[in-house]
């Protein structure tokens, strides 16, 4: 639900929905918004293609708001490589141009180590896809994208379930860890797919 704000107080505006809705998608599981843009988080989206089903790949939907102050879906997040339990959209942020959305169950190089996608809003007001983070020691079932945040500079991605120290050692059962991200300087003309 989008509010407003009425003199001292707030009033919703406007009520949104996937335009791709079904039951237990969980839209709405994440939200973030900045200026005019808002990103809405669907964790549990469960998709068919080719006749296989894959459970659980999430997504994510950008919604920006029009001159006449209504709010409108301009964009289905849906990556490539997104596979099933990826659990895309389960934690997303935005800051300007910058949207992020956290796939705690991607595994990028070991099970649920989890991804960050990063995308941002070019001149004419698309969205591109810029980067794919991850972790630099990728801990099994780490779940990097749990939660995020993203100011000016700078991307941070939790994973709650991270168990290895500082020298990656010793195991230290569900002890978590944070792990931080330049933002992108250069702004992509195309859709690339980068991993870090």
């Amino acid at each position: 639900y989008i509010f407003e704000r009425s003199g001292t107080g707030w009033k919703q505006a406007q009520k949104l929905v996937a335009s791709d809705r079904s039951s237990y998608d969980e839209f709405g599981y994440s939200v973030a918004i900045s200026g005019n843009n808002a990103i809405v988080g669907a964790r549990r989206i469960t998709e068919t293609a080719d006749e296989n089903t894959r459970e659980f790949t999430g997504n994510a939907y950008i919604y920006s708001r029009n001159a006449n102050g209504g709010w409108s879906q301009v964009l289905k997040i849906n990556p490539d490589d997104r596979k099933a339990e990826d659990r895309l959209g389960t934690s997303v942020a935005m800051y300007g141009s910058y949207a992020i959305i956290g796939s705690p169950g991607n595994d990028v190089i070991n099970p649920d180590d989890g991804a960050v996608y990063v995308y941002w809003q070019s001149e004419d007001g698309k969205w591109i896809q810029a980067q794919k983070l991850s972790s630099s020691d990728h801990g099994t079932y780490a779940r990097m994208g749990i939660s995020v945040a993203l100011s000016e500079d700078f991307i941070i991605a939790g994973a709650a379930i991270e168990h290895r120290d500082l020298v990656g050692k010793n195991e230290l059962s569900n002890a978590g860890a944070a792990y931080i991200f330049m933002k992108p300087v250069n702004k992509p003309a195309t859709n690339p797919l980068i991993r870090n």
